[in-house]
């Protein structure tokens, strides 16, 4: 088993969203949990990339070469996706979600992330935040995924998926943030509150997809890649950062649909392979993932957000398909994201996480394997015996 350690956020500077008015949402505990308020985005409802920019990438330059992914007018996924339309529809009119509760407060625990300056690169410690958000700690340096705090998932601070749990760890809390890696620009993974609040802090490098630059603040330190392509850590040569492909969408308005590049990122280092699949469908590019950059030392993949099964499959993995890609990876160890946080589908709260131990026996793998975590508590990420990045 992971060894665990009982981490809370204990914060002092609550801020709740507008939204959890106090007769329909319980507060969030005094003291303990920062919330912010969703920050509407009403521009990005009409906003269309400009591709033109592609061309002028510096940041790193992009081979502009023929890709399969890459049309003259949006981005695609590179396997076979059967079209879902009709389904959708279906579903948004005969909707059956299973019920959750209205709020739900974190497992209490008693310490917090903290700066590690003096920690060798091959001492890595994970903690979730919440959702999609993952705090590693690869010996100094602190990644921080798909940073979301705000109350909801949503383009208005009034309405949209609103969280049921408060982060584990409030953003005053999390020690320096050295870069973010952002898989998309979903709502329920680009936030812009919490992306500010970190930039006015941490002015820290933001690794994403191309065109993702378009939807945040000219300030900020964006470097975009394309599939596969990487580039070394600002920090720390020794370490790289890859753009890899998922089977996902994007779109954050009308007319964006696809627009910009989605993806998930690793971190290559001497001594292992950070992987974050972001948002993806099951598919063969976590083969690819492992042919390519070697077995993950820690891989953090998606078990929510997937009934029912003929909307969802192409672009949300079940727990079975997740096992599937942690297989298909090799993965040393797994953490379980993207659960328990927002009520995107129609699974119940909890049912993820049962189906994540069924999947689990049916491949006799254990939970030291494949382990989920409390929401602001913590786990070492052991060492891969005899690794090897070419593996």
């Amino acid at each position: 088993m992971p060894k665990l350690s009982q981490n809370a956020a204990q914060s002092s500077d609550d801020q709740i969203g507008s939204s959890a008015s106090a007769n329909t949402l319980p507060p969030v505990q005094s003291g303990r949990h920062s919330v912010l308020t969703t920050q509407s985005t009403p521009l990005h409802a009409f906003l269309v990339p400009d591709r033109s920019s592609l061309s002028n990438l510096s940041n790193p330059a992009v081979d502009l070469q023929p890709a399969t992914h890459i049309l003259p007018d949006r981005f695609r996924n590179v396997w076979p996706v059967k079209s879902r339309n009709a389904d959708v529809v279906k579903w948004l009119i005969n909707r059956q979600k299973a019920p959750w509760p209205l709020w739900e407060h974190n497992v209490p625990a008693d310490s917090l992330p903290e700066s590690r300056p003096n920690a060798p690169l091959d001492d890595w410690k994970v903690w979730f935040v919440g959702h999609a958000t993952v705090l590693v700690q690869i010996g100094p340096w602190n990644f921080l995924t798909d940073p979301v705090w705000a109350m909801r998932a949503s383009p208005l601070a009034f309405a949209g998926p609103r969280r049921v749990r408060a982060p584990g760890i409030a953003l005053k809390d999390l020690p320096r943030i050295d870069a973010v890696l952002l898989s998309h620009n979903h709502y329920d993974h680009m936030d812009m509150a919490s992306l500010r609040w970190l930039h006015q802090r941490d002015q820290m490098p933001i690794y994403t997809g191309l065109l993702n630059r378009e939807y945040l603040p000219a300030e900020m330190n964006i470097i975009e890649l394309d599939w596969w392509q990487e580039i070394p850590f600002h920090a720390d040569p020794t370490l790289k950062i890859v753009f890899t492909p998922a089977q996902h969408f994007s779109g954050r308005g009308l007319r964006d649909r696809n627009h910009a590049l989605w993806g998930g990122l690793s971190v290559l280092s001497p001594h292992g392979h950070l992987f974050f699949a972001g948002d993806t469908g099951y598919a063969p590019h976590f083969r690819a993932i492992r042919n390519k950059l070697g077995k993950p030392r820690l891989a953090l993949l998606p078990i929510g957000a997937y009934e029912p099964r003929a909307v969802m499959q192409t672009m949300h993995m079940n727990p079975a398909e997740a096992v599937r890609a942690h297989v298909d990876l090799g993965a040393h160890q797994s953490l379980a994201i993207h659960f328990r946080t927002f009520q995107l589908t129609d699974e119940s709260m909890n049912q993820p996480l049962l189906e994540l131990a069924q999947a689990l026996a049916a491949h006799t793998l254990s939970e030291a394997d494949f382990f989920s975590l409390q929401e602001g508590h913590a786990a070492e990420v052991t060492a891969q015996p005899s690794f090897l990045l070419s593996e």
